[in-house]
């Protein structure tokens, strides 16, 4: 066995991964895994896993600055998302880390979901509002839900482009 592979699998071992986690993540079947670990137990290695992980703070910081999510930033330490969770809530309560740069977060049509564009959604806008159409008649023409066209004539989604709509709307008027 290489020392890299037994490095990961002893650090998975100590962030309190599964064996079949360990098998996924380094392309051994469990029982390689197994005779792994009775191996690293003969060492030295604690044969179960600290309750509470320990997480290069710094690190973490630096990686949650990024705008990485929380999951990437736990593979990337060798933890799990929970532990990640718990230090960053920490840190924000201590005043450490602020919440996040609201530029790093996607939105609209940046946002890996989205369905729609602006335009579309000034199109919404505009049908609901100056058409008096329906909302259920506006989400058949749009292929979304009565209940998106909802929240974005109500500006609880895309409400930038909601709230710029009814300024023009209020100006022109």
């Amino acid at each position: 066995m290489d020392k890299p592979i037994l490095d990961k699998i002893a650090k998975m071992h100590l962030s309190g991964y599964s064996r079949r986690q360990m098998a996924f993540e380094t392309g051994n079947t469990e029982a390689q895994i197994n005779w792994i670990l009775r191996k690293l137990f003969k060492i030295g290695i604690p044969k179960k896993a600290s309750s509470r992980t320990k997480i290069d703070r710094v690190k973490l910081i630096e990686l949650y600055r990024t705008g990485i999510s929380h999951q990437e930033i736990a593979d990337k330490l060798f933890c799990n998302k929970t532990s990640v969770n718990a230090v960053i809530q920490q840190l924000k309560r201590a005043g450490i880390l602020k919440i996040r740069n609201i530029n790093l977060i996607k939105s609209g049509e940046t946002h890996s979901v989205s369905v729609l564009n602006e335009k579309q959604v000034v199109e919404i806008l505009h049908a609901r509002f100056i058409e008096q159409k329906s909302t259920s008649e506006i989400a058949r023409l749009y292929n979304i839900t009565a209940s998106n066209v909802g929240k974005i004539c109500s500006g609880k989604s895309w409400s930038k482009v909601h709230h710029t709509f009814i300024k023009k709307m209020l100006d022109d008027k």
